[in-house]
C-alpha cells in the first residue's frame, strides 16, 4: 500500500453538500506531499523507516491533516447552515411572539385601538409632509408685452440649478394652454432660467433665488412676436479731405462665432423688455443679411456675399442702391465698417484675407492719444483699404521714427480704430436714422507724433 495510508473512512461522515471529489483530492494532494518529503529525506538517509518517521516529525500524523484539510474547506458551508439554522430558530421564536402579540392586541379595548390607529395616522402625516418642506413649487406666468392678461403659447423654458457638480442640474418644460411655466417641486438654492420663443428668439441670465419652505412665482413680460421689419437710413458724415463720390462705406453687422476660425459668421439682434434682453438670431430664420454698401449720397444696398459668407469681388453699377433699407427692430452692434474706393470694389474679396493691416488706434477720450499697430481684419472700427497715408497726402512718418516708437515698422496705415464700438437701435417709434462719423483723417507727421507723446 501506499505511503502514507489514507483512506476516504478516515474523513468525517460525508455531508450532502460536499463535492463528490473533495476526499479523493485531498487524499491525492497530501500522499503527494508526504512522497516528496520522503524521497527528499531517503537522500539523507537511505534508511526508509528512520526518513519516514522524520517526515510525520515534521508534518505530523497525515490522517489528522487530512481530517483537518476536509473541515477547512467545508468550514464555510457548516457556519452557513449552523447560521441558517439559529436564524430559523430566532425567525420562528418571532413569529411565535407576534403571533403571541397580536392574540393580546386583539383582546384589548376598542378604545384602545382607536387611539394607537389614530397615533400611526398622526406620524404617517408628519414623516409625508417633512420633505416637501425642504421643496419648493417653481412657476412662472407668461403673459404677452402691452397685453398683460394674455398668455403666450409655443414658449419654452429651460430651468438650471446652480451648484457644484453632484447639486446641480436642468429642467426644461412648455407652456401650457395658460401661459403657466410649471417646474414642480424642487430643491431651494439658486436657479438661472433661459426663455425661448418659437421663433428662435431667447432670453438668458434671469437668475433667482429659493429659500427653504416658500414656493416662488413670478409674472414674465415676453415678446407677443418676432421683431418686425422697419426701414433704416444711413446718414455719413464725411471729413474734408475726401471726395466723397468717389467712395463707399462697407459696414458689417455681422461678428465671428468663437473660436479661432474667422466664420462662420453670425447676426444676432437683440431688444430689451422688463430689464432684460432677448437676443433674435437671424441665421435660423432665414439666409443671413447684415451687411450693408452706402453711397456718397446715403443711399444704402445690401452687399452680395459668396456661399461661405465672405466678401467678394463687385461692380457698384450691378447693386440697387435705396434711401433706406430694412432691417429688423433689435439692436444692433457695428463689427466694422470700411471705407472703400469705389474701384477697389472690383477686388473686395482681398478683405477676407488674414493680413494684417497698419490700424491707427484711437483710445478713449478720457486719454486722447492714438497708437499704430498690426491688426487683423474684422476689428471694431473702420478701414480705407488702401493706405492712407497717400489716399490723403499726409506725410508718412519715417520708418525709423516708427520703429523706434513702436518697436517696430509699419510701412502703410491701412486704417482706424474708433475708441467705442457703435451701436444702433431700430424700432417702430424711432426715426431710425443711423448716422456714422468717419474720424478725422487730416493728419500731419507732426500731429501723429504728438497724438503719440
Amino acid at each position: 500500500m501506499a505511503w502514507p495510508e489514507i483512506s476516504i473512512g478516515d474523513f468525517p461522515p460525508r455531508r450532502d453538500d460536499e463535492p463528490s471529489s473533495l476526499r479523493q483530492d485531498i487524499i491525492d494532494e497530501l500522499s503527494d506531499h508526504f512522497a516528496c518529503a520522503l524521497n527528499r529525506e531517503l537522500l539523507k538517509n537511505p534508511d526508509e523507516q528512520t526518513a519516514k518517521q522524520r517526515v510525520l516529525n515534521q508534518f505530523g500524523d497525515p490522517v489528522k491533516i487530512a481530517r483537518q484539510l476536509w473541515l477547512d474547506a467545508m468550514k464555510e458551508k457548516i457556519m452557513s447552515q449552523r447560521i441558517m439554522t439559529g436564524i430559523s430558530v430566532v425567525a420562528a421564536v418571532c413569529c411565535i411572539a407576534v403571533v403571541g402579540f397580536a392574540w393580546s392586541m386583539m383582546k384589548q379595548s376598542e378604545r384602545v385601538n382607536l387611539k394607537l390607529l389614530e397615533h400611526l395616522n398622526q406620524k404617517q402625516t408628519v414623516l409625508a409632509g417633512a420633505p416637501a418642506e425642504r421643496m419648493n413649487a417653481i412657476s412662472f406666468q407668461l403673459v404677452e408685452q402691452g397685453d398683460d392678461e394674455k398668455a403666450v403659447v409655443g414658449f419654452s423654458g429651460e430651468l438650471t440649478k446652480a451648484g457644484d457638480k453632484t447639486d446641480s442640474f436642468s429642467i426644461s418644460t412648455v407652456v401650457d394652454d395658460f401661459g403657466e411655466l410649471d417646474f414642480g417641486q424642487l430643491p431651494w438654492g439658486r436657479y438661472h432660467l433661459k426663455l425661448s420663443a418659437p421663433w428662435n428668439e431667447t432670453c438668458f441670465n434671469r437668475e433667482f433665488t429659493t429659500i427653504p419652505g416658500r414656493d416662488y412665482s413670478q409674472t414674465i413680460v415676453c415678446p407677443a412676436s418676432a421683431p418686425e421689419d422697419v426701414p433704416v437710413r444711413f446718414h455719413v458724415n464725411w471729413p474734408n479731405k475726401l471726395m466723397p463720390d468717389d467712395w463707399v462705406v462697407l459696414c458689417d453687422f455681422r461678428y465671428p462665432l468663437q473660436g479661432k476660425e474667422l466664420v462662420p459668421f453670425t447676426l444676432k439682434s437683440k431688444r430689451s423688455i422688463q430689464n432684460h434682453f432677448w437676443v433674435y438670431d437671424h441665421n435660423l430664420q432665414r439666409a443671413p443679411k447684415g451687411v450693408y454698401l452706402i453711397s456718397s449720397d446715403n443711399r444704402a444696398s445690401s452687399c452680395p456675399l459668396s456661399s461661405q459668407e465672405d466678401y467678394k469681388n463687385i461692380n457698384l453699377e450691378d447693386l440697387k442702391l435705396s434711401s433706406e433699407i430694412t432691417m429688423n427692430e433689435g439692436e444692433y452692434h457695428l463689427s466694422v465698417f470700411y471705407l472703400v474706393h469705389k474701384d477697389s470694389l472690383k477686388k473686395l474679396s482681398e478683405l477676407n484675407s488674414p493680413q494684417p493691416f497698419g490700424i491707427l488706434a484711437f483710445t478713449p477720450e478720457q486719454n486722447p492719444r492714438v497708437r499704430i499697430y498690426p491688426r487683423v481684419r474684422r476689428g471694431t472700427g473702420f478701414s480705407s483699404f488702401v493706405n492712407l497715408f497717400e489716399e490723403l497726402k499726409i506725410e508718412s512718418p519715417s520708418q525709423k521714427h516708427l520703429k523706434s516708437l513702436y518697436g517696430y515698422a509699419v510701412t502703410d496705415l491701412h486704417g482706424i480704430q474708433l475708441p467705442v464700438p457703435l451701436n444702433f437701435t431700430a424700432a417702430k417709434e424711432l426715426p431710425n436714422v443711423w448716422e456714422i462719423n468717419i474720424p478725422k483723417m487730416e493728419w500731419t507727421r507732426s500731429d501723429l507724433e504728438a497724438m503719440s507723446n
